[in-house]
This record gives structure tokens, sequence and C-alpha cells, in this order.
């Protein structure tokens, strides 16, 4: 079964829509190219959309609760599932699971408003009683593939630990302290939600975006613990703002924080470190990092040769344009721009 529906009951295939038109209801929650289904009895209604990648699976849920019968906060296929509970509720999910080291039959997940979770949910029921009204829940399967390929990121090795350990401990859920979701956790879902690409190249541009919230929760479950930085005042965000509005017009330049602080009037150690308590990214990462993702559009347009690029971007030739796009997106520009596109 590709997909099980949010009851406490398996939902037989015929039971299940696999939309071919888009209820006006959901018009404006629709992810390009997904696959989407409608399920709908007395307990709730479920709209889905789901895009498979090689290594990743996207699921975007609109729940309607219609009364207290509990359901199932996820799809109940087995497996890591980085969650994100983007709704204003907190879920207590009960996991069947028949590991040796649970007492019971049960172990509880618990899905906060506004937080990141990874979960593993074992083959077996994860009711959870939800509030009624509509409710989105976005999760990120992750394939096993990804767990070799995340030992490359030594912000990663915090999280690939406490999978290992819950795993001997049959704990269902990952992280026991929240992780938030924030301005750029935000930006990438809406990236991922509103993407105009098709075929390779968004199989290409989605992945990047599921490894960088990936990323993120690694990098932010290795920092748990450690003293929090005070607050960013208004006044330092609308600062940074600014900075980072400079650096997306002024592409041809190459910015750091010695640079930004003249222009800003801001003592370069303490705008760095303000940037990245922010954007979750050094000014240089961020720079560059941006520069990549206007080239990938443009060479997706076929607008401009890799060559043109590397002088509007400031790069000093075509060669170190190309190795910093590739140690970005994995690929070169030249394949990207020769590849078939149908954009919106």
């Amino acid at each position: 079964m590709l997909f099980a529906s949010y009851a406490g009951e398996e939902i037989d295939n015929d039971l299940l829509i696999q939309m071919g038109y888009i209820p006006e209801t959901f018009t404006g929650s629709i992810m390009r190219d997904a696959l989407k289904f409608f399920y709908e009895n007395e307990s709730r209604k479920v709209f889905s959309q789901m895009i498979a990648l090689r290594r990743f699976k996207i699921w975007d849920h609109h729940i309607t609760v219609l009364n207290n019968n509990p359901i199932y906060p996820t799809t109940n296929e087995a497996g890591y599932k980085l969650h994100f509970m983007l709704s204003d509720i907190s879920v207590k999910a009960a996991v069947e699971n028949n590991h040796p080291a649970i007492t019971g039959d049960k172990t509880n997940v618990e899905l906060e408003s506004g937080q990141i979770t990874i979960v593993h949910v074992p083959k077996g029921k994860h009711l959870a009683p939800i509030p009624l009204g509509t409710h989105n829940f976005f999760h990120i399967d992750l394939a096993p593939s990804i767990w070799p390929l995340l030992k490359k990121n030594k912000q990663a090795a915090a999280l690939l630990t406490a999978i290992k350990k819950a795993k001997t401990h049959g704990q269902a859920q990952i992280n026991t302290a929240p992780v938030a979701i924030n301005v750029y956790c935000m930006g990438l879902i809406e990236q991922i939600r509103q993407h105009a690409y098709s075929g390779q190249i968004a199989d290409i541009y989605l992945q990047k975006k599921c490894w960088q919230l990936l990323s993120y929760f690694a990098t932010s479950f290795a920092q748990q613990g450690k003293k929090a930085r005070r607050p960013l005042t208004p006044k330092d965000v609308n600062t940074l703002d600014n900075v980072k509005a400079m650096m997306k017009l002024q592409l041809h330049e190459h910015f750091n924080a010695d640079i930004l602080g003249r222009n800003f009037n801001i003592a370069p150690g303490i705008l760095a470190r303000n940037f990245q308590q922010l954007f979750h990214s050094s000014i240089y990462d961020f720079s560059r990092n941006y520069k990549m993702e206007q080239a990938f559009k443009q060479l997706v347009k076929r607008t401009l040769s890799p060559g043109k690029l590397a002088q509007l971007l400031g790069f000093k030739n075509t060669a170190t344009f190309t190795r910093a796009f590739h140690a970005y997106w994995g690929y070169k520009p030249a394949y990207i721009r020769q590849m078939k596109n149908n954009t919106l």
C-alpha cells in the first residue's frame, strides 16, 4: 500500500482516491508533480501530497478532524521520519513496539507545535488523539541510504549516536529536547511547496532542500545543551535584513564581515555572530549559497551560459564557478543547463 491513512483501521485501496483534480478547498496548498490523495470518513477528511525522491519522500498532509477518535499522525510506513509540526497543536502518539527493551508493547512520541522531531515508526499502529479542526502535518521520510552519507557531516555525529542509542533501547522518538522550526526552516519548506521544476531538475532541487532541512536539524541537535545566545533585538533583525538585502542585490561582490561591518557601522565579530544566529549561516556561506541558487535558476532557464554567469556572480573564471556550483548542487553547470525542464 502506497499510503495508509489517519484512522484506527487500515484503508483498502479502493477507498482511497488518487486525485486527478484539485478540490477548491485545497487549491492554495498544491505541490507541483506530487501524487495527491483524498480520504474521508465519519472521523476525518485527509488531503495528502507525496513526492518520492531517491533518498527522501516528502509528505504534506491537511487533516480535518471531525470527532475524538484517535488517528495516525503520520503515514504508517515503517522507517525514520523528520516531522515538522506546523499547526498550533501538540500530539502524543502511542507507537506499537515489540522491541525487547520496551516494557509493555507501546512507546510514546510527542509532536510539539513549532518543533521538529525525528521519530522511528515500526510496523504497527501509532494512534494519537488530535484536536478537532484542520491541521497541517509535514514530514520527510528518510531512506536507509541517508545514514552513511550523513556520517560525512561532522555536525551529525551527535544525531547518529542518538539514533543508535534509541534503536538499542527501542525508543521511537530520537530527540527528547525540542528543535525549533525557525524562519530558515519555513523558508525551505515553502521552497519545496512552491517549486516550479519537473523531472530530474525537480529531483535535484528537492533533494537539496531536504538535505538542508536534515542538516539544520542535525546541527541544532548537536548544539542542544550549549549556552543560549542573547535574543536579537528588533533593531538587530532590521539591520541584518538590510545586510542580507545588500548581498542579494550585489551578486558580483565578495562580502565578508569586515566589509559589511564598515558599511553598517557594526563590529565585524558582532555582525558575524548575529548573522549566524538569525540566518543559520555564516556571511560567506550565505553569499556563496545564494549565488548558487540564482545560478541554478538561470541555468534551468538557459538564459545565460556558465561563463556569463561566472562573470555576473563575481567569479574570476568559469572553472572557479564550476567547482563552486558542483560543490553545492552535486552537478556541473553545463549538465544542468542541457537538461530538459518544464517550468511553471
